[in-house]
């Protein structure tokens, strides 16, 4: 019986320890992968790694796997290997990376991308390096390549040289090395320190004298260096995903792209955090990972040309464009409801003075019954200078040039003005020359009501409001209004009630809760009349594009980097899942072993 129960233990013992090598063998295979995955701990893609504030969507995680970063933020890489790494990436808008950094990042190789003030204006993008602790761009790409695509996904690698006291940084874009170039600023005394021991050999960053060799934090921050004439908006995105889901992330059907174009409102003025209490984050919260929602608002920007700042003259239009997206939220229209653009009639087209085309303002007097007085006025040769004509609501303008020539104008009002601007507006989202893909289907969210002082300048919400629902039945691509103006028409300044300050502390933007009950308007429209993506279930939703392989790309350089930690099979949650019923298994078999030792101890103490 003795030898019986020996030859039990021995057994299960034996069992115990294949086991439990094998479990270790397949932990060890796991690891290794996880780490060799581009060289990126894992958990970099994780919100939780960088933010474990639920509520914020600074950074958010996506349905492809991807995470978003909409501000600046630095950690620790943790399985980061100095040699190098890669990560799938793309952009929207500008940004910079710093590699190689100490823990605020004030040290370390920053490489981002330059975005223009004004790409209508003849800008390009040109991706640069700089030091984190310096003063001026070390080298510059002369030409964006051609195997990077803005918006779009690519691989992007960086990896270090070390040799001595020397250090060499190679940067590639799907595995093509990027060639950078010194710039002027090395014969600018008041930038000659950051120069100090760099130099760039076959278009790589060599620095003799290294900030460190065993730093491993990264920064990220997304940022426009160009930025826009007035007030930047600070809501672009930056996303990465690993090698491992670049199958997933390529794909069209997992996660549906919804711009939202707008002003300060949208931007999240007079929210306590933009980030987290604007109608744009909430939005986003509200429709989950299967959405990614772009913040498009710029403050004081309008639909209108003729205004102080109109929308389409910002980077962030182009950026909107480039964006891809499936749905554009319009929300522009509260800085157009201005009595001095409303009460104004206006033309396109040369002044008596000037052959040059542009927005012309024609004060046009009404009598006391509303209707327009027509007049005309005489050059020194008695001819007729400038003729106003009044046909109903028809006004027609007639002036001569310096030359000589006449012309004739129906002068507009600010709603024909905006509705036609606007026509023209959204229709770049369906076919535009910056986006071949162009496809989005518009919704209309509407202006809202103005109180207090705010109302004496904006003051025409109303007539924008009429103006809005017209373009809403005018154009194909239109297929939605949301209607915010009747939700904030209960607020008054006289009631106890409904104080207007509930809504907004200032009048004209919503605080936290106005943007919270103007988010869950716009919510409560597209969970109505779209379907909508779950966790559960992927429904379809818009138009879909046809799926097919990404094209290779044209290599504009010969030097191909490979890394040799790269890994581009699809992983998906149930591999990650698989794992749970050998950690069972391993528990199970650790409670066994504990058993057969507690029962040999017994039989030797009983033999003795």
């Amino acid at each position: 019986m003795k030898s019986a129960t020996k030859g039990l233990l021995s057994i299960l013992l034996t069992l115990i320890l294949v086991l439990s090598v094998t479990y270790t063998i397949e932990l060890l295979a796991v690891a290794d992968k996880n780490v060799d995955s581009g060289n990126i701990n894992p958990n970099f893609f994780k919100k939780e790694y960088w933010e474990p504030d639920e509520n914020n969507i600074a950074v958010f995680n996506l349905a492809d796997g991807s995470v978003k970063f909409s501000r600046s933020y630095v950690n620790d890489f943790g399985y980061y290997k100095n040699d190098g790494f890669e990560t799938m990436f793309k952009c929207v808008g500008g940004f910079e990376l710093t590699f190689r950094a100490n823990e605020d990042a004030t040290e370390g190789y920053v490489f981002g991308i330059q975005a223009p003030s004004n790409i209508s204006k003849g800008g390009h993008y040109s991706f640069y390096l700089k030091k984190a602790n310096g003063n001026s761009i070390l080298a510059y790409t002369s030409t964006m390549p051609s195997y990077f695509t803005y918006g779009e996904w690519i691989k992007l690698g960086v990896k270090f040289n070390d040799e001595n006291n020397k250090t060499e940084m190679i940067i590639t874009i799907n595995d093509i090395k990027l060639d950078f170039f010194a710039t002027d600023d090395r014969y600018n005394p008041d930038h000659a320190a950051d120069f100090e021991n760099i130099k760039f050999e076959n278009g790589n960053l060599i620095d003799s004298s290294p900030y460190s060799k065993s730093n491993s934090f990264i920064k990220v921050r997304p940022y426009y260096n160009g930025g826009f004439e007035s007030s930047p908006n600070k809501d672009n995105q930056i996303y990465f995903a690993s090698i491992d889901n670049v199958n997933k992330i390529n794909k069209d059907n997992y996660v549906t792209k919804i711009a939202v174009i707008g002003d300060s409102i949208t931007q999240g003025v007079g929210s306590e955090n933009a980030t987290v209490n604007s109608y744009v984050a909430y939005l986003q919260k509200m429709l989950g990972s299967h959405y990614d929602v772009y913040n498009c608002g710029a403050s004081a920007n309008s639909v209108m040309t003729n205004t102080y700042q109109p929308y389409t003259i910002q980077v962030i239009y182009y950026s909107s464009m480039l964006f891809d997206p499936d749905y554009v939220i319009f929300a522009l229209g509260t800085n157009d409801g201005q009595s001095s653009y409303w009460d104004r009639l206006h033309y396109f087209g040369p002044s008596t003075d000037s052959s040059s085309d542009e927005w012309r303002i024609v004060d046009v007097k009404k009598d006391e019954s509303g209707k327009y007085i027509e007049e005309t006025t005489y050059a020194a040769d008695k001819s007729v200078a400038t003729k106003i004509t009044a046909k109903n609501d028809t006004v027609t303008y007639y002036f001569k040039t310096n030359d000589g020539t006449e012309h004739t104008y129906n002068l507009v009002n600010a709603e024909q003005m905006y509705i036609d601007q606007a026509n023209s507006f959204i229709n770049t989202y369906s076919s535009n020359g910056y986006n071949s893909d162009a496809h989005a289907k518009i919704i209309i969210s509407s202006v809202m009501k103005t109180w207090g002082e705010c109302a004496n300048t904006w003051n025409r919400q109303k007539e924008a409001f009429e103006a809005q629902k017209k373009l809403a039945s005018k154009n194909d691509s239109i297929i939605g209004f949301i209607d915010n103006y009747s939700i904030t028409e209960k607020y008054d300044e006289s009631s106890t009630e409904n104080h207007y300050t509930k809504f907004s502390d200032d009048g004209l933007h919503p605080n936290s809760n106005g943007h919270k009950l103007l988010a869950e308007n716009i919510y409560n429209h597209i969970n109505k009349n779209l379907d909508l993506k779950t966790d559960d279930i992927v429904m379809t939703y818009g138009p879909k594009k046809i799926e097919s392989e990404p094209e290779s790309s044209q290599a504009q350089s010969n030097e191909i980097i490979h890394f040799s930690a790269s890994n581009t099979n699809l992983t998906t949650d149930d591999d990650n899942k698989s794992n749970l019923p050998i950690f069972i298994i391993f528990v199970v078999i650790l409670v066994v072993v504990i058993c057969a030792i507690l029962l040999l101890i017994y039989h030797k103490r009983k033999k003795s």
